[in-house]
């Protein structure tokens, strides 16, 4: 652009998608790195206490996704309340896959990428929408 110096042509790259994608970006890594240092496992000795803190997590998180999804997200079939064993179990199982493949490629792994912490995390989230979907919503 002729005539534009470069002090006009920061002020109008301001506006740009760019520079709104690079705040949200940095925003998101703060928000990520403010959850890594939550969930430090150096902050939990006791791996009991880190086990109550995973499965209160994903009370949280269950509650939370009632926003996004208040109905049963499969239709009810056959037993009610097999879901309360089976997600976790399939949960626990992926993060323990996870948190061996990350093993292997030297990374640094947290608690949660283990089956135990995985599994107490995903019976949070499957024990609240369960109540809800099962007992509050009929």
């Amino acid at each position: 652009m002729r005539g534009v110096s470069p002090r006009q042509q920061r002020r109008r790259n301001l506006g740009c998608s760019t520079s709104n994608f690079a705040i949200s970006r940095d925003g998101i890594d703060l928000l990520f790195r403010g959850m890594a240092h939550l969930f430090n496992p150096a902050r939990f000795t006791n791996s009991f206490l880190a086990a109550v803190s995973y499965f209160c997590f994903g009370v949280l998180t269950g509650a939370i996704s009632l926003f996004f999804f208040s109905h049963s997200i499969l239709p009810p079939r056959g037993i009610h309340g097999l879901s309360l064993i089976v997600s976790p179990v399939l949960t626990g199982a992926a993060m323990s896959f996870l948190g061996g493949l990350l093993r292997k490629m030297h990374k640094r792994i947290t608690r949660i990428e283990s089956f135990s912490y995985g599994f107490a995390f995903a019976l949070g989230v499957a024990l609240v929408r369960f109540v809800f979907t099962r007992f509050l919503l009929g």
